[in-house]
């Protein structure tokens, strides 16, 4: 397993796997765990390239979150692959971060679709920072964008107006940007906010938002 760490800033910190997080491997990353700092209050965790995860990969991933719920911070984990996800939704890691009203997203990448985020958890004021961070980085790629809100259990008024205003910059223009699986008071939200339904799954497109 190989382990890459960036700061963005002092108190964050984006940890990016390669491997399998296994028996093995645990240890390692328990360690490097325990040198980040008690000044960082954020802490990411990409998986995008992390092909398995065992139940002492599980239980470090746990220790982490621990320790940052106990100064008030929070773990973000992102970019899980298929075979990962199933653990963790075998495990209830997943349920574990919409009970602490956590917001998770998974990103998996299509070449027919394009770029598919899958949303779980509340997405408030405290929350939609993440995902505006997610839409961010993908700013640059040259590709379609579908935002999976299925498993979203919550979306206040306030995140649903940044999520359209944030939609409605110029650099989404040309892009085209679609929310699926939306539904009930979630749906009526974003009707709410000027999002018309294209179809009747529920999908919604950036292209359909009214002139602000």
């Amino acid at each position: 397993m190989t382990i890459h760490e960036e700061r963005p800033s002092r108190s964050q910190l984006l940890v990016i796997l390669s491997g399998r997080l296994d028996t093995v491997n645990s240890p390692f990353f328990e360690r490097k765990m325990k040198q980040w700092g008690s000044e960082i209050l954020e802490v990411t965790l990409d998986f995008a390239d992390v092909s398995f995860v065992s139940s002492m990969g599980l239980r470090v991933l746990l220790q982490i979150q621990k320790a940052m719920k106990e100064r008030n911070g929070k773990l973000i984990v992102r970019n899980i692959n298929d075979a990962v996800k199933e653990v963790f939704e075998m495990t209830g890691f997943i349920k574990l971060f919409v009970k602490e009203e956590k917001l998770v997203i998974i990103r998996k990448d299509e070449a027919a679709e394009g770029i598919t985020l899958s949303l779980a958890g509340q997405i408030n004021g405290s929350t939609v920072s993440i995902l505006e961070n997610e839409l961010r980085q993908l700013e640059g790629e040259n590709t379609g964008i579908s935002l999976d809100f299925e498993k979203v259990t919550l979306l206040s008024t306030g995140a649903a107006r940044a999520i359209r205003v944030l939609l409605k910059e110029p650099v989404w223009e040309k892009r085209k940007v679609v929310i699926r699986s939306a539904g009930g008071d979630v749906l009526e939200k974003l009707r709410r906010e000027g999002v018309e339904a294209l179809s009747g799954e529920g999908a919604m497109t950036e292209k359909d938002l009214p002139p602000p």
